[in-house]
């Protein structure tokens, strides 16, 4: 969520210098009448909907069951974390928690697998407007998958595998889509995003990175002070 306020303060910025220009130059042309901007600001959210897909059975082939499309998807409001938040990363790591924990006990992931297969009887563009309208105003889709924890070899053995990267294809409607992959003991993300959301996908990262070394700093200051 902290790369997620980042990026909308950005825009929010980017909107402000777009409507000051717009401004300037249709001052002597509007100083009668006051017109409306081309580019209106917004208020930045204190909360962020964020999609997560679950597959119903934890990830687990059960005997007799076949690999099969067995996911589901949570939307989960979680808070967000502009400059102007007083929390701290870990509060807010905490908050999140206690979001996810209590709408991970509901049976949503399942009634959208029970959704998503009715879509499937349906025209392909019903059911992509079906999708379009039921992701509750979520802008990011973030998942994870855990790879192998050694190396895997092609070939007979004759080629290594050095790295392996997630890939999220995004949902109909949702913008960004985070990919959280862990292969050979080494923890990598992946953005799959739409240019007008996150423009630049490097800059995302970064705040991402940014976000995890506050947190680890936060826990390292609080083991100092015990």
């Amino acid at each position: 969520s902290y790369a997620i306020s980042k990026q909308l303060e950005w825009h929010q910025k980017r909107l402000e210098i777009l409507a000051e220009f717009d401004s300037s130059n249709d001052g002597a042309a509007s100083s009668s009448k006051k017109k409306k901007s081309r580019h209106p600001l917004f208020k930045l959210p204190t909360h962020i909907n964020v999609g997560i897909p679950v597959h119903l059975t934890g990830g687990v082939i059960l005997p007799g069951h076949s690999m099969g499309n067995r996911i589901g998807a949570l939307c989960v409001r979680v808070p967000s974390a502009t400059t102007t938040t007083t929390t701290t990363m870990k509060q807010q790591l905490k908050k999140t928690h206690e979001s996810l924990y209590y709408v991970k006990r509901t049976p949503t992931a399942l009634l959208t697998h029970m959704t998503a297969r009715m879509g499937a009887i349906l025209p392909p563009s019903w059911s992509k407007l079906l999708f379009e309208q039921s992701v509750s105003r979520a802008c990011v889709a973030m998942t994870n998958v855990r790879g192998s924890p050694t190396k895997v070899h092609m070939g007979n053995g004759t080629w290594s595998v050095e790295s392996v990267v997630g890939y999220l294809p995004l949902p109909p409607g949702l913008p960004i889509g985070l990919c959280l992959m862990t292969y050979n003991g080494v923890c990598s993300i992946s953005i799959n995003a739409e240019a007008y959301a996150v423009p630049d996908a490097d800059q995302f990262l970064g705040w991402v990175l940014e976000g995890y070394q506050q947190l680890v700093h936060e826990m390292e200051e609080e083991e100092k002070d015990t």
